[in-house]
């Protein structure tokens, strides 16, 4: 039997009604063609989502970082006027109330500056869900058109215009040009005649090959 050293059959990846079929049984393909689109409007419309949502998280990343420094300043304000007040208190110019006072703005502002981090952080894992969600969109985009991995020789067809495509199913088969093996059942009292390396003529339809 003589056949293509490689064979790929490529499949649909993403769900949607096939728009074209541009090769058929028998054409030729180059690397890169488009041999089927796949209607995109489903996962552009995906896309388009996932960009306004990553858009809305980097706003709200920015707003955190503006609250978390926010939080940073006054609760440095804080300790500073802790320090001082501590220093009063030691002097004895200060109430014992007002450094009360001072010592529960100074936890306050602790508290305000460990929820502005917490809610950045937040922020920030949004920010990368959504730039998550952008990529896999940008990339099921892609995947409506299939395109031949090499240049070769249609050989099988299993779809046409208005078929539904969805992860998995057969699309086309593709033989790669230029390159085939043969593949030949030795009968089991002619093994000893072969040997690893051994060159072979080949005889097909009257030609003959090496």
């Amino acid at each position: 039997t003589v056949k293509a050293e490689m064979v790929s059959t490529l499949s649909g990846k993403i769900m949607g009604t096939i728009k074209a079929v541009n090769a058929r049984e028998g054409d030729r393909v180059i690397k890169g063609q488009v041999l089927i689109s796949i209607d995109d409007r489903q996962v552009s419309a995906q896309l388009q989502q996932a960009k306004a949502a990553l858009k809305e998280a980097l706003q709200a990343e920015v707003a955190a970082f503006s609250a978390r420094d926010a939080a940073k300043a006054g609760a440095d304000l804080a300790q500073v006027t802790y320090n001082r007040y501590l220093k009063l208190m030691e002097d004895n110019a200060s109430s014992k109330q007002e450094f009360d006072q001072i010592v529960l703005n100074l936890r306050q502002a602790g508290a305000a500056l460990k929820e502005a981090e917490a809610v950045l952080e937040a922020a920030g894992q949004r920010v990368k869900q959504s730039e998550a969600a952008v990529a896999s969109a940008e990339v099921a985009q892609r995947d409506a058109e299939i395109t031949a991995p090499f240049d070769g020789v249609v050989i099988a067809r299993m779809v046409d215009v208005g078929d539904l495509s969805s992860p998995g199913r057969p699309l086309l088969t593709v033989e790669k040009s230029g390159s085939v093996e043969i593949e030949a059942i030795i009968p089991e009292d002619r093994i000893q005649l072969i040997s690893l390396n051994q060159s072979l003529d080949v005889v097909l339809n009257r030609l003959q090959v090496s």
